[in-house]
C-alpha cells in the first residue's frame, strides 16, 4: 500500500505527512492537486534540504536496471510519466522528524526504485515499552 493510502493512521499516531519535491512551486501545486490534496506538498528547487539529509544525487540510481524495470511496470499499469520536474537525478528517501526538528528515521534512497519502510517509520513512532 502507498504511504497516502495509510494516511489516517499516520495521524492517529500524532505524525503528519509532506511530500518534498525539488520542482518549481507550479509544479508542486499541480502535484498537490492532482495526487495528494491532503496532504502538505513544498518544494526544494536547490536541493538544500536533500543535502542536509545526505541524500543522494545519481544517474546510474536513477537509471539502474531496477529502476527501468519500475518504470516499465508502472507504464504498462497506465502510469505514464509525461515530463519531468525538477533534478531527475536526485533520489529521494523518508524523513521523520519530531517536533524540535529531532530526526526520529532517515532512510535514504539509492535507487529510484526504492520506497519508504513505512513499517519501521510507523514503529518510531510508537511510544517507548516502560
Amino acid at each position: 500500500m502507498r504511504v497516502r493510502g495509510r494516511l489516517d493512521e499516520i495521524r492517529s499516531r500524532g505524525a503528519d505527512l509532506a511530500f518534498v519535491g525539488n520542482g518549481t512551486p507550479a509544479q508542486a501545486r499541480a502535484f498537490q492537486a492532482r495526487y495528494a490534496p491532503d496532504v502538505a506538498v513544498y518544494t526544494d528547487p536547490g536541493r538544500d534540504l536533500y543535502r542536509a539529509a545526505g541524500m543522494r544525487r545519481s544517474v546510474a540510481g536513477t537509471l539502474s536496471p531496477r529502476s527501468l524495470l519500475a518504470g516499465l511496470r508502472s507504464t504498462l499499469a497506465g502510469h505514464v510519466q509525461t515530463s519531468l520536474q525538477g533534478d531527475p537525478y536526485q533520489l529521494g528517501g523518508l524523513l521523520l522528524l519530531l517536533p524540535g526538528g529531532e530526526v526520529r528515521v532517515l532512510q535514504r534512497f539509492r535507487e529510484a526504485a526504492d520506497r519508504p519502510d513505512l513499517e519501521a517509520a510507523l514503529a518510531a513512532l510508537d511510544p517507548a515499552p516502560p
